[in-house]
């Protein structure tokens, strides 16, 4: 495709002639765009313009350093400049693992933490800790009593304070527990059902999606394509969450036999379940399950927007204009400070020189 490209030395006149503005100080040579490599061109029955870049000068004067897979896109061409597919950073692909990032960054900073703080707010038991001893004995003290009743009272109260203090600390582990798995499980439920809206959504802004949904609904989208939604290798994460979904909200047996017998690991083995019983109760919850679920999410539907859509999530993060303009900016945005601190390196405005 490279060699059927046609002007592919087009501009070196105007790049010559903007690189010489470059040489003199007070030339302000980085405000036109195409200085950079990037080109605005008119389209047709529209307002806006089409922007084009030329690769070799845009990647040569920003200094940014371009991937193996970047340079394959972009001499996958047959024009001198090169077309960014989309103007906005509007993949299928970005919007959904945007969404279900921020799901995971509202666990990490804002959830979890909470679970944290709730549970170490419950108090702690006082608890005897220092074993009592014959001389304690009031009566032994008083010499009403031998060094054997001494010795009997001492025994059988540091045994009494013992059992106090194992039934205490039980209490206290069971209300840190309990809270923890209803925090966990409530959160893990949101998480789950903002997970669905990011699908509907998606579903619906590509006109793939009626009035009604379900998970059937999504893999039927695959119709046609080169393989099952169901196929695809990170699938088991999406499959993971709504199993898990599904046994925290029906609490029935035959939710809890499902994810038993997919994702064992999600279970306390050691717990046999009957119908009705709070799921809570059996789910083995964890930060780090909570974190790898989501970002299996993230990887799977990644695999699905290739499938369904033919986005390349690695492409469809530079493969749009905005990419470019907003690296073009930042590099303007360097060359006049630059210039300011060189023309007027005391930062005065216009307002200084009405004395």
């Amino acid at each position: 495709m490279k060699k059927e490209r046609k002007c592919r030395n087009g501009n070196l006149d105007l790049y010559k002639r903007l690189d010489e503005e470059a040489d003199f100080d007070n030339t302000r040579y980085w405000e036109d765009t195409r200085y950079w490599g990037v080109f605005y061109k008119k389209q047709k029955d529209s307002q806006e313009k089409m922007v084009l870049i030329d690769p070799k000068r845009f990647f040569k004067m920003t200094d940014v350093k371009i991937t193996e897979n970047q340079l394959k896109v972009i001499n996958a061409r047959y024009t001198h400049y090169f077309h960014p597919k989309r103007k906005e950073n509007d993949y299928n692909c970005n919007l959904i693992v945007g969404d279900i990032k921020t799901i995971l960054r509202d666990w990490i900073e804002l959830q979890y933490p909470l679970i944290q703080r709730e549970v170490s707010r419950i108090k702690k038991p006082e608890l005897v800790e220092k074993p009592l001893m014959p001389g304690d004995y009031y009566n032994f003290q008083c010499g009403v009593s031998g060094i054997g009743a001494a010795q009997a009272w001492s025994n059988f109260m540091n045994y009494q304070n013992a059992n106090i203090n194992q039934h205490k600390i039980a209490q206290y582990e069971w209300e840190c527990a309990n809270l923890e798995r209803a925090l966990f499980a409530q959160f893990f439920q949101g998480i789950a059902s903002k997970m669905e809206a990011a699908i509907v959504k998606l579903l619906k802004e590509n006109n793939l999606l009626t009035d009604r949904f379900d998970r059937n609904i999504l893999y039927a989208t695959a119709l046609g394509k080169d393989k099952k939604v169901e196929e695809l290798k990170d699938f088991k994460w999406l499959d993971k969450i709504y199993c898990l979904w599904h046994f925290l909200k029906h609490n029935t047996l035959s939710t809890y036999n499902t994810l038993k017998e997919r994702y064992p690991e999600l279970l306390n083995v050691d717990k046999h379940y009957e119908q009705g019983e709070l799921a809570m109760y059996f789910v083995k919850f964890s930060n780090e399950m909570v974190i790898e679920i989501l970002n299996g999410c993230i990887e799977f539907f990644k695999e699905y927007c290739e499938l369904i859509f033919g986005e390349k999530y690695e492409e469809a993060q530079w493969n749009y204009s905005q990419y470019f303009i907003s690296i073009m900016k930042a590099k303007q945005r360097e060359k006049e400070d630059e210039w300011e601190d060189l023309n007027n390196p005391l930062g005065l405005q216009w307002w200084d020189d009405i004395d």
